[in-house]
């Protein structure tokens, strides 16, 4: 996955994504009633949690890569 960054922004750091990753799985099941009746589709579904994880491990990998290039690797 290719980032659109040329540089990470300066303020990018391990706490934050650590929360921001945290948010991205449990809010998907928290608010999962509600993603339901907006989308009218089961989230928790095997194709919905099968997307959900595609999409979190992508955005977890171009966060990632953010922090390799803050910390000059």
């Amino acid at each position: 996955v290719n980032s659109t960054f040329k540089k990470p922004p300066k303020d990018l750091d391990a706490v934050n994504l650590l929360v921001t990753a945290y948010g991205m799985v449990v809010t998907w099941f928290q608010w999962s009633e509600v993603l339901k009746r907006l989308t009218g589709k089961d989230p928790l579904s095997d194709v919905a949690l099968t997307a959900r994880k595609r999409h979190v491990r992508a955005v977890l990998s171009l966060m990632l890569g953010q922090l390799e290039q803050k910390a000059g690797r």
